[in-house]
């Protein structure tokens, strides 16, 4: 394989390399080039920090009127305290630490959540992440400090609204089950019968799910939470769930990977985007998706580190 367009970005990857080495914010961002210093937080200029307020808003603005459609006139539960707001605060800190999100999750009598939690353990409850079945210490080493701290938020944010809704029910348990088997069980009884709400993650080109899973008995009482004997049965819930909160996208710019893992695992790369890896990277052609070779990569290489440059899309069969 030719490496000849491998300089293409790699002055500006070098510069990048070399401010996040430095701890310091990059300069005169090109929009042709990638647009992140290192997977650090306080680089987000003011521009980004923007569009994802824009994201965050409209995620809240989904969760409060699926909620709403639930429960009418509970949306302020999930409101009160701006989800935009609440996410640029844990990104835009400026030295955040493994301990990302805090905050308790209180349901009725008993408190529970993610307080005291490090990413480690939070992501062991997480479901699917990059169709990863390993436990929560693979999936926090695939994962970059930038992602980690997004997924962080945005589960302990829907698990913030559930809790909610589930408060307002008049549930009393929020438990979160053992890290192998990767999801979050919200059940007075510990039942099995789930409805499924499932958030989507763009991070960098990398498409992430998180999974929440409501138990059956849950749901009843959801049913009572809408205030009247002729409230919408379980399974209209069910849907109103799935379809009022079913998507939540964050778009970053570039993805900054630790392993060849993250790399194989991408779910929608364009030509011209640049990967940049910490490891050592000996083998290009792994960028598979589910065993198909979807694009052209150039190797390259920078201040000891590697990155591939990602070229037009090449014609692959199934």
């Amino acid at each position: 394989m030719s490496t000849a367009g491998h300089d293409i970005g790699m002055n500006r990857i070098a510069e990048l390399l070399a401010a996040a080495k430095a701890n310091r914010p990059v300069k005169d961002v090109n929009a042709d080039a990638p647009r992140y210093a290192w997977d650090k937080a306080r680089h987000f200029n003011s521009v980004r920090a923007a569009k994802l307020d824009g994201a965050m808003k409209k995620a809240a603005a989904s969760l409060a009127a699926g909620f709403n459609s639930i429960a009418p006139g509970k949306e302020s539960l999930i409101t009160s305290q701006p989800v935009a707001q609440m996410f640029l605060n844990q990104i835009l800190k400026e030295a955040p630490s493994e301990e990302m999100f805090t905050s308790v999750l209180t349901t009725g009598t008993k408190v529970s959540g993610v307080a005291g939690m490090s990413i480690k353990d939070v992501l062991g409850m997480l479901g699917d992440i990059l169709d990863d079945k390993g436990g929560a210490e693979d999936m926090s080493r695939k994962l970059s400090p930038l992602e980690n701290s997004l997924l962080t938020d945005l589960f302990a944010t829907a698990c913030n609204s559930v809790a909610s809704l589930v408060k307002a029910a008049g549930g009393t348990e929020l438990k979160a089950t053992a890290p192998a088997r990767q999801k979050l069980e919200i059940g007075l009884h510990g039942k099995t019968e789930f409805c499924v709400i499932v958030f989507e993650i763009k991070v960098g080109q990398c498409q992430v799910k998180i999974m929440l899973y409501i138990a059956s008995d849950d749901l009843d009482c959801l049913t009572v939470a809408a205030g009247a004997k002729e409230g919408p049965s379980k399974e209209q819930i069910r849907k109103s769930l799935l379809e009022k909160i079913g998507k939540v996208h964050v778009q970053v710019d570039t993805l900054i990977a630790t392993t060849e893992a993250n790399f194989s695992q991408v779910m929608g790369l364009a030509p011209g985007d640049v990967i940049v890896f910490e490891q050592k990277i000996t083998e290009p052609s792994t960028m598979m998706l589910k065993g198909k070779r979807l694009f052209g990569v150039k190797l390259g290489r920078c201040d000891g580190h590697y990155a591939l440059a990602i070229g037009e899309q090449e014609t692959s069969t199934n």
